[in-house]
């Protein structure tokens, strides 16, 4: 037990000691927090007055304590001496102050003095190193966010722009080495090795060619100066005629020859020269092409000759209406042609088509659609199951065309048998009509071609006519669609006339020639093949 007491008595004379030391000898007091403080007592350096020893004795204590506001737990202080403790000192003093009492009620007086010169000691080393702690927190913004070491952020754009930098050099360097290296070409059959510009003009004069260059003319192609015309004529790869500043790369084949004459300048006066329409070649596809523009003729005047001459400056861009047969190459496939209809006969035709997955191409007259019983149920199955549908005009070239002949008709009468032809199909399948005709009795003349150019694409004859418009019995149609050949267009009837011979005569052709190896397609197909051949 008075070890016990020995240590408490100690402990409490050494917080004593604290408080009366020169460093806790303050005028002013600082609330627990350590932030803030309120006037309320003021502390002096004397003793804390009376208390009692561990055996019960009360000791005698100044009269002066100080009076301690316990909701606040502050003091009173003066300014100068204001915040002066840090957190951890105030602490410990308040921890001081409340064992002090209770210490001093269980502690002997006979042992004060010894433990009081400890209690010296302790604090004056507790006051040196809390000095310097109180120092160290003191300066609050030691430690403060802005002087942080701060770690410098890794700036990735930096990064990006030195690798992109990093990406161009080795591209420039090998950019460098691609300008500045030579070329291998062939040049008339030799190979040589181009640096420099490496251009058309650089392989001429490295490689030595010896080739005469042309003249430098007047407008009538006289001779003004020899020699004074191109140096050469240049054909590279498949590529004729071209600059002689074209680059080069390695591999190209150059084939040098002759230069070119110069036309001196001249004074001229333009003519239009009208664009025409014509027919050429023969076959059963007659496909319009060319856009109809007009060309120009000048007449000159040299400006150093001072001769003078008319030349077409500028070739008219004509529309040809091209006829040819289709080169399947061998492939079997047939192309039937069905006119007139709709008519009574169609869904017949319909059936055996559907029998054999056959395809056709059904040209039909626009007012059999209406008139005809089952017209637009006809037109509507035949695109349902796959056969192309064409105008075969509007009224098969009724009127002043005599039913037969579209070329008898006006090119406004032409125009409207085609428009409304096309009105007719579109009103039923609710899709634009095909732009592939077949005129009544394929008569086309240039004129037609002229009157039609912008509204038709192509107008379609035919290799094999059965005749069956003649009604020469099914053995003729069947032997006529017999001699069909790849590529072959065939004409048949639906409409016009009683066509159960032409019912009958491919109901037995069809199945036979499919047998055979032969594919029936659609004409849109068979004009395919051409574009087939052209790559």
């Amino acid at each position: 037990m008075s070890n016990q007491h020995d240590y408490e008595r100690a402990r409490t004379e050494r917080f004593n000691a604290r408080q009366q030391s020169s460093r806790y000898h303050v005028e002013n007091e600082i609330s627990p927090s350590g932030l803030g403080a309120s006037p309320q007592v003021t502390r002096s350096r004397q003793g804390y007055g009376t208390g009692r020893d561990p055996y019960g004795q009360r000791s005698a204590r100044p009269a002066s304590r100080p009076s301690v506001n316990r909701t606040s737990r502050t003091h009173d202080v003066s300014p100068n001496r204001r915040n002066a403790l840090p957190v951890s000192d105030q602490r410990a003093s308040s921890y001081a102050r409340g064992n002090y009492s209770s210490a001093s009620r269980r502690g002997s007086a006979g042992q004060a003095p010894e433990q009081e010169s400890y209690g010296k000691r302790d604090t004056m080393d507790f006051a040196r190193r809390g000095n310097q702690g109180s120092r160290r927190y003191q300066d609050r913004t030691r430690y403060s966010a802005n002087n942080r070491p701060q770690q410098q952020p890794v700036n990735k754009l930096k990064l990006i722009l030195m690798g992109v930098a990093a990406v161009a050099v080795v591209a420039i360097g090998v950019g460098a080495f691609m300008h500045f290296a030579p070329v291998k070409v062939s040049v008339n059959g030799a190979e040589i090795n181009v640096g420099g510009a490496k251009t058309v003009q650089a392989a001429f004069e490295e490689s030595g060619v010896q080739v005469k260059p042309g003249n430098y003319v007047a407008i009538d192609d006289s001779v003004i100066t020899e020699g004074k015309g191109n140096t050469f004529t240049c054909k590279l790869n498949d590529q004729e005629d071209v600059d002689p500043e074209t680059k080069l790369s390695s591999g190209d084949v150059l084939e040098f020859t002759d230069g070119g004459n110069i036309m001196e300048e001249y004074d001229g006066v333009d003519t239009p020269i009208p664009w025409e329409a014509r027919i050429e070649g023969t076959g059963a596809l007659h496909k319009f092409v060319g856009k109809g523009v007009d060309g120009v003729s000048t007449e000159m005047v040299g400006k150093v000759s001072g001769k003078k001459a008319t030349k077409v400056t500028t070739e008219p861009e004509n529309v040809i209406c091209r006829q040819y047969d289709a080169d399947t190459k061998g492939e079997k496939v047939i192309a039937l042609t069905i006119d007139d209809g709709p008519w009574e006969y169609t869904s017949a035709v319909l059936d055996v088509l559907k029998e054999n997955g056959a395809k056709a191409t059904f040209f039909v007259v626009g007012e059999n659609i209406e008139q005809q019983a089952g017209g637009v149920d006809n037109v509507k199955r035949a695109m349902e199951e796959g056969h192309q549908i064409c105008t075969h005009t509007f009224d098969h070239a009724a009127g002043s065309g005599q039913g037969v002949n579209i070329t008898y008709m006006s090119a406004d009468e032409q125009r409207q048998e085609i428009q409304k032809g096309y009105d007719a199909i579109s009103a039923v399948t609710g899709q634009d009509a095909s732009t592939v005709i077949r005129c009544p009795g394929g008569n086309l003349d240039a004129q037609t071609v002229l009157n039609l150019k912008d509204l038709v694409t192509a107008e379609i004859g035919w290799n094999i006519d059965t005749e069956d418009w003649r009604q020469p019995g099914s053995d003729a149609i069947y032997n006529a669609m017999m001699s069909s050949y790849p590529g072959a267009v065939i004409l048949c009837h639906d409409g016009g006339g009683d066509r159960t011979q032409t019912v009958e005569g491919l109901r037995r052709a069809i199945p036979e020639l499919i047998e055979q190896g032969y594919k029936f397609i659609t004409v849109d197909e068979m004009l395919q093949y051409e574009e087939k051949a052209q790559g």
